[in-house]
């Protein structure tokens, strides 16, 4: 075989090589256990639910999903509501849950919209790091003051919501010495499925994922004003969880915080 015909046969299995890896790099997903991508840098769209036509004269969606993610749809029935996410519209989920006092509110008109807010998912009865979590958050609220509850909300979604009823959640938050601006959320589960998937609090593992004692302490930090969303561990300081929440806010502290271990805002 001559020397022309060899190197025509290399480049071929090169190209050949090239193109695998492609394939490869597209398919794969996410490591497992791997941290929550901002919402900013994900697809609008999340498990389970069909897109929700955009409106007239915008594009159907911001940037594209990142490579490596699972492809996704929002469930059909779920209520989602306009919002823009880093520029970008977006249908956030909006479903109907109830509050620690009984109330049906919604999910993104009556809790997110125009708010600066944390989420994050726990259950009354969890006995592995949610006690520290919730000290965290605890202490978090403390060094807010009385901007808990005016400039600032935390909303904490059950991963068990078929026990923890309103009654269970206000005794959770009595004991733990929960203020106005604290809110524990429960309803359907296929409804806090859904916002748990769109913010992207998932593990790649569908058991450890469906594994409630697993879950990520994980805390996300919005700004809906603005459309500036970010997360962070629960389990830094809650200096730093502070210093991260006031960067989402827009606004940047005398006293600087060490951010080490916290997802920087977008």
């Amino acid at each position: 075989m001559s020397r022309r015909h060899l190197a025509w046969l290399g480049a071929v299995a090169l190209a050949f090589a090239l193109v695998a890896a492609c394939v490869r790099r597209e398919t794969a997903g996410p490591a497992t256990g791997s941290p929550a991508v901002p919402l900013e840098s994900r697809g609008t769209e999340y498990p389970g639910a069909q897109a929700a036509p955009a409106p007239a004269g915008q594009s159907p969606s911001g940037p594209h999903p990142r490579q490596g993610a699972p492809a996704s749809h929002i469930s059909t029935g779920l209520e989602t509501a306009e919002a823009r996410v880093a520029g970008s519209p977006r249908r956030f989920p909006n479903p109907e849950l109830v509050d620690q006092d009984g109330q049906s509110v919604r999910f993104y008109d009556d809790l997110v919209r125009g708010r600066v807010v944390m989420v994050n998912f726990s259950y009354t009865q969890c006995t592995g790091a949610c006690p520290r979590a919730t000290a965290q958050l605890m202490a978090v609220q403390r060094l807010l003051g009385d901007r808990f509850g005016r400039d600032f909300t935390l909303l904490t979604l059950s991963l068990d919501p078929e026990h923890d009823t309103p009654a269970a959640m206000r005794r959770y938050l009595s004991a733990h010495g929960g203020g106005p601006g604290w809110t524990w959320l429960t309803g359907r589960r296929e409804d806090i499925e859904a916002i748990r998937r769109f913010v992207g609090f998932t593990d790649r593992d569908p058991q450890l994922d469906a594994d409630r004692t697993r879950h990520t302490t994980l805390v996300l930090l919005g700004n809906d004003r603005t459309g500036r969303w970010s997360s962070v561990p629960a389990l830094i300081k809650p200096e730093q969880i502070v210093e991260a929440l006031l960067r989402t806010a827009g606004e940047r502290p005398a006293a600087a915080v060490a951010m080490q271990g916290a997802c920087p805002p977008f």
